[in-house]
């Protein structure tokens, strides 16, 4: 479940375990080997190996589709708001 983390002010924040899970789903699916290669890649930051800079690159990733996510959520919250209330209304 998302949750909000002091240090990220108001962004999005995903707990550690659930960014280590993501990282190595997305690792296997991209079939990226043990090592370092990619900390060239995507690295920015203490990264030491693939895994590392994964976890980091989709913390990174969840802060950006923040916006983007809560904007596409808005309207359908909205509708659904207004659906449920409709009917509390109608009752």
């Amino acid at each position: 479940m998302p949750m909000r983390a002091e240090d990220s002010g108001d962004r999005l924040s995903l707990p550690p375990a659930q960014l280590c899970r993501l990282a190595e789903v997305l690792g296997h699916a991209c079939r990226v080997s043990e090592g370092a290669g990619l900390v060239r890649v995507l690295g920015a930051g203490q990264a030491r190996d693939n895994r590392e800079v994964l976890i980091e690159w989709v913390r990174a990733q969840v802060a950006e589709l923040d916006a983007e996510v809560a904007g596409v959520l808005l309207p359908v919250l909205l509708k659904r708001l207004e659906r449920r209330l409709q009917a509390w209304e109608d009752e």
